[in-house]
């Protein structure tokens, strides 16, 4: 049987073009996020609505619940204690807390979302904010299952790392209080006792290894995803399960889930794009939106100087874009 190639990603807090872009290059099998997916069905487009169907047909998208998310609508879908996993439309799946899934590979995942927002001071209830984002003991099985794998949002205390303001920031007045679902997720710990543990929320790459009692837990904390620069060998954002990506270059995705490859700079960091690799039905859309820009130049392999972008630019223009797409 051919193996299946499993990505996990951070958070992607709606972020569809960042998502497609990854989609796009690597097209795993599976894809699941862990938390702050974006699911907001009164504020933004939903990844049905703005993916393309090229993309979401060659990927199956699954992902649990952050603390960033409209969870009355998810509860309306999924409401606590059925434990059940839900197609919330074609090939894009939630996993509730407490569910379960078996891994083309036979592994068993056990899903416990949730968390706590230490941006709530800047978020309004009932609009971007819910109480229902904490994780609570009731919302999980009476009896936790043994499994391979666990997924959460954030993280047990067993682990010992806390949410903090680890860089600068214009908004200063987070929330950094206890948060009582890492309590409970001490609790999952304890009871399933996984060999595997995947996070994101902290929006930084933490890997490490608990131990005790004669448990041995690998963890690994994704980064956000953050722009549309994709490298298997760069990524903080992403783990693969298994399979591997089905490409070793770097490169960005467009809308139409074409892909347009990265090159080195003069300083041989990965970073530009030459125009000539923009997908040609974005060419004059590119030209419009580069023109009268500073543009980074490139050596290329015969000695001569080829005109690009640094990715940083490319992400502007692939968001206006995507905005384009959206309007």
């Amino acid at each position: 049987m051919e193996e299946k190639s499993i990505l996990v990603l951070g958070d992607s807090h709606a972020r569809w073009d960042y998502l497609c872009s990854i989609l796009a290059v690597y097209s795993p099998d599976l894809c699941i996020v862990a938390g702050d997916f974006g699911w907001w069905p009164k504020l933004f487009p939903l990844p049905h609505d703005i993916l393309p169907a090229s993309v979401l047909a060659a990927t199956e998208l699954h992902f649990l619940d952050g603390n960033h998310e409209d969870h009355p609508s998810l509860c309306a879908a999924a409401p606590r204690g059925s434990f059940q996993s839900v197609e919330l439309a074609p090939h894009v799946i939630y996993h509730p807390c407490g569910s379960t899934m078996e891994l083309p590979d036979g592994r068993t995942v056990f899903f416990a979302g949730g968390g706590k927002s230490i941006d709530r001071a800047y978020r309004e209830e009932g609009r971007d904010w819910f109480p229902e984002e904490i994780l609570e003991r009731a919302h999980l099985p009476s009896k936790l299952p043994k499994v391979d794998i666990v997924l959460s949002h954030t993280v047990p205390t067993a682990f010992g790392i806390a949410k903090h303001s680890w860089k600068n920031t214009p908004r200063g007045n987070f929330d950094f209080s206890p948060d009582p679902s890492v309590k409970v997720l001490d609790m999952v710990l304890r009871g399933c006792r996984p060999s595997l543990w995947i996070s994101a929320h902290y929006h930084r790459r933490l890997d490490g290894i608990y131990a005790e009692n004669g448990m041995r837990t690998e963890y690994h904390i994704l980064d956000q995803l953050d722009g549309y620069f994709c490298s298997s060998a760069y990524s903080s954002a992403a783990l693969w399960l298994s399979g591997r990506p089905c490409r070793d270059s770097i490169g960005f995705g467009f809308p139409d889930g074409s892909i347009a490859e990265a090159r080195r700079d003069a300083s041989g960091l990965y970073g530009c794009l030459p125009h000539e690799n923009i997908p040609l039905q974005y060419r004059g859309a590119a030209e419009e939106f580069f023109r009268g820009r500073t543009a980074p130049v490139l050596q290329g392999a015969d000695g001569k100087q080829i005109c690009g972008a640094y990715f940083h630019d490319v992400g502007d223009f692939l968001r206006a874009l995507w905005k384009r797409k959206w309007t």
